[in-house]
C-alpha cells in the first residue's frame, strides 16, 4: 500500500514497552502510523533513552521532571485543594499545560492533517491539553480511548463512587470526546459503554481500532531485547499459558480449584497437563497452586519479547476477567494471542468483548465463576491435546482478522476520507 501523504502528530503519554501495557499500545500505534503514512512526528512525557525510535519518526521530548510545585504542595491539606477544585493535582495541572504549549509550538511550525492522542492508564493528560488548542492550527484530532474514563464510569467491580474529583474529571472527558473529530475505540462493547455515559450521538464519529496484533519479526523495532535469551522454560508436555499480572479482580482461584479437581479425578493427566502464569499474581491466589504441581507461578519480570516466545511455545493461551455481568473492555495481550493459530480459554462475562470476538459459541469460551463449564471446557482441552486433535479448538482466521493491520487502517481511512 502506497503511504499516505498525510502528515500526522502523535501525542503518547506512555512508551515504555516492558513497564507498561499502555506503552507497549502505544508503540504498536506508532509504528503502524509511521508503516501506512510518510510523515509521523510524536511528542511524549517518556524519555528517550527509555524507548526504541523508528528511524522514520521524528521524536520531541516534554520534560516533566523539573516541575517546580513550590512549599505550599507539602502541606496536605493545601496539597488536595487543586484536585478539589480541578480534578487534577498541582503536577497533573502543570503538566496539562506542559503538554498544551508543547502542541502548539509543534503547530504554528509545521501543519498536521491529523492529531492523535494516546493517553496511558486514568491519566489522559494529553487529552485534557487538547480541550484548549484551537482548532484552527489542526486537520482533524483522534483520541484514542483504551478503557472507561474516568473510573467511576468502570463496570462492577472496578467502579468507584462518583464523588466530586470524579464528576469534574467526567465533564472535563465529555468536552474531550466532544471536541475530537474521531473517537477510536479497541473494543465495540466499549464504544457502546462509553455512549451509555456520554451520549448516543458520539456513534457517528467512532470507529473500532483493535488492539494490533503483530508477530515479533514485525514488532523488531520497537523491541529493545529482541535477541535476548528467555529466562522461563516450560516443562513438556500440554501447557495452558497466561502472560501478564492476576491481580485485584481479575483472579484466578476458581481456575485453580477447578484444575486441582480435574487432576483429581484425572491422575494421568498429571503427567501431562500444566497451568502457567507469566507474571505477578495476588499472594493468596498464589498460595492456592501450592496444592498442585501441575501449576506453575512465574513472577520474575520479563520482556515483552520474552513473553511472546511463551505465547508461541504454549499449546493454549488463557485470559481471566473479574466475576462480572459485563466487561466491556479489550486487553492487548488478546491481540498477541489472536496473532497465533491457537486455542483460547477465555475466563469472561456474557456480554464481553473477549465472548463477542470468539464467538459465543466458541468450546471455550466460560462465563467465569461457571465451574462445571469450566471443568468441561479443560477436559476437552486435555483429550484434544491427547488424541493429537487439538488444533480443532484454535481460534479461527476469521475471527482473529480483526486484530491485524489491514483492518485497523481500513477503519481510520473510512473516517479521514
Amino acid at each position: 500500500m502506497k503511504k499516505i501523504s498525510k502528515k500526522v502528530l502523535i501525542l503518547a503519554e506512555n512508551l515504555e514497552v516492558n513497564r507498561t501495557s499502555s506503552g507497549l499500545r502505544s508503540n504498536k500505534q506508532i509504528l503502524l502510523y509511521e508503516r501506512y503514512f510518510k510523515d509521523v512526528e510524536v511528542l511524549t512525557t517518556t524519555p528517550q533513552d527509555q524507548f526504541k525510535q523508528l528511524v522514520n519518526v521524528k521524536y520531541n521530548y516534554i520534560d516533566t521532571t523539573n516541575i517546580n510545585l513550590g512549599f505550599l504542595n507539602k502541606i496536605p491539606k493545601i496539597k488536595a485543594i487543586p484536585a478539589y477544585l480541578y480534578g487534577f493535582n498541582l503536577k497533573n495541572l502543570k503538566t496539562i499545560k506542559l503538554w498544551q504549549e508543547n502542541i502548539v509550538n509543534i503547530l504554528n511550525k509545521h501543519n498536521k492533517d491529523l492529531i492523535v492522542v494516546l493517553a496511558t492508564g486514568i491519566s489522559h493528560l494529553p487529552s485534557m491539553a487538547m480541550i484548549k488548542v484551537e482548532r484552527k492550527l489542526y486537520g482533524k484530532y483522534l483520541q484514542f480511548i483504551h478503557d472507561p474514563y474516568p473510573v467511576s464510569c468502570y463496570p462492577t467491580p472496578y467502579k468507584i463512587k462518583k464523588n466530586r474529583i470524579e464528576q469534574i474529571l467526567f465533564k472535563k472527558f465529555r468536552c474531550v470526546v466532544n471536541k475530537a473529530d474521531i473517537l477510536s475505540y479497541p473494543s465495540l462493547e466499549l464504544q457502546k459503554w462509553m455512549q451509555n455515559h456520554y451520549g448516543s450521538q458520539l456513534e457517528n464519529k467512532s470507529i473500532i481500532q483493535h488492539h494490533i496484533g503483530l508477530n515479533k519479526n514485525e514488532l523488531e523495532s520497537i523491541l529493545t531485547d529482541y535477541n535476548s535469551k528467555n529466562t522461563i522454560k516450560l516443562n513438556q508436555g500440554l501447557n495452558v499459558t497466561h502472560t501478564g499480572t492476576l491481580i485485584g479482580h481479575r483472579e484466578p482461584r476458581i481456575l485453580f480449584k477447578v484444575f486441582n479437581e480435574f487432576l483429581k479425578n484425572n491422575p494421568e493427566a498429571k503427567d501431562v497437563m500444566y497451568i502457567n502464569v507469566i507474571g505477578k499474581v495476588t499472594n493468596f491466589w498464589s498460595s492456592l497452586k501450592a496444592t498442585s504441581q501441575n501449576i506453575k507461578i512465574f513472577e520474575k519480570r520479563i520482556s515483552y519479547s520474552e513473553s511472546l516466545d511463551i505465547q508461541k511455545q504454549s499449546d493454549v493461551l488463557f485470559t481471566i476477567e473479574p466475576v462480572t455481568d459485563v466487561s466491556p473492555i479489550m486487553h492487548g495481550k488478546m491481540a498477541d494471542y489472536f496473532t497465533y493459530e491457537k486455542p483460547i480459554l477465555a475466563l469472561t462475562s456474557k456480554k464481553s468483548e473477549n465472548a463477542r470476538l470468539l464467538g459465543y459459541d466458541y468450546a471455550l469460551c466460560i462465563e467465569n465463576g461457571n465451574e462445571k463449564e469450566l471443568y468441561k471446557a479443560l477436559e476437552l482441552i486435555y483429550c484434544k491435546y491427547i488424541n493429537n486433535t487439538i488444533f480443532e479448538l484454535n481460534v479461527s482466521h476469521d475471527k482473529r482478522k480483526v486484530v491485524f493491520p489491514e483492518n485497523w487502517i481500513e477503519a481510520l481511512l473510512n473516517k479521514l476520507n
